[in-house]
C-alpha cells in the first residue's frame, strides 16, 4: 500500500454530495474517489503540458528553408493577409 498523507480540504456543499453519491455508487470511500479524481485531473494536467511541449518542438525550426520576405511579409505567413 502507498504511504498517504493526510490533509484537510473544504468542499462546496454540492461539491460533496456529488463525490458522496460516486462513492455510494461505486462502492469506494469517500476518500478513495477523491484520489481517483484527482489521479484523473493531473494526468489530464500532465497530458496538456506534453501537448504545449509537442507543440513548441514542432514550431522550433519551422522557419527553417523558409521564403526570404518573411521577415518583411510576416503577417501573410502568420494571418493569410496583410493586417
Amino acid at each position: 500500500m502507498t504511504p498517504k498523507v493526510r490533509i484537510q480540504v473544504l468542499l462546496e456543499r454540492r461539491q460533496y454530495e456529488q463525490i458522496k453519491a460516486l462513492a455510494s455508487k461505486r462502492r469506494q470511500s469517500v476518500s478513495s474517489v477523491v484520489r481517483a479524481l484527482l489521479d484523473e485531473a493531473l494526468q489530464g494536467e500532465r497530458a496538456a503540458a506534453a501537448a504545449v511541449r509537442m507543440a513548441r518542438m514542432r514550431f522550433i525550426g519551422s522557419g527553417r528553408d523558409a521564403a526570404e520576405d518573411v521577415g518583411r511579409e510576416q503577417d501573410q505567413y502568420l494571418y493569410g493577409g496583410s493586417q
